[in-house]
């Protein structure tokens, strides 16, 4: 009985589009295009004149990165995985662009949020501007300082 169900989860797993150790990248293909579809369309419609416009092809482009900098660390990882120094220091660097990136959309998001509010005008101070960008920034002071203590 445990073979069996073993089996067909095994059938299913492989049908819906995970590959080696379950990781699904089918996922990552389909919103680098509709990203992609969206930043053309932006500059299609002439979509970014104004600060609004802006922040949010800003916000496209970095959830491009974002899904290409997973998309490329998951691949990175895939069996067979390759341990040459090369090879770490690929998947690190990617790993390690991935999550600054992943971290960076939070902080865009929520300048997207106040342009369209139409509170942005309220943060031109150097003072607002760092406040804003504290949780960012402490982000990556942590994720920098993974690399010297693992």
């Amino acid at each position: 009985m445990l073979l069996i169900d073993t089996l067909e989860m095994t059938d299913t797993i492989e049908s819906i589009g995970m590959t080696g150790e379950g990781k699904v990248l089918y996922f990552d293909y389909a919103a680098l295009l509709l990203f992609l579809i969206v930043l053309i369309t932006v500059f299609y419609r002439k979509m970014t004149k104004g600060r609004t416009s802006q922040i949010f092809t800003i916000m496209v482009g970095i959830l491009i990165m974002t899904t290409f900098f997973d998309l490329m660390m998951e691949t990175l990882s895939l069996p067979p995985v390759n341990l040459s120094d090369l090879g770490v220091t690929w998947a690190a660097f990617f790993s390690y662009g991935y999550f600054a990136l992943r971290s960076m959309n939070s902080y865009i998001y929520m300048l997207f949020i106040l342009a369209i509010l139409g509170e942005y005008f309220r943060f031109h101070s150097l003072k607002s501007q760092i406040l804003l960008a504290m949780p960012y920034l402490l982000i990556l002071i942590l994720l920098g300082s993974n690399v010297f203590h693992h």
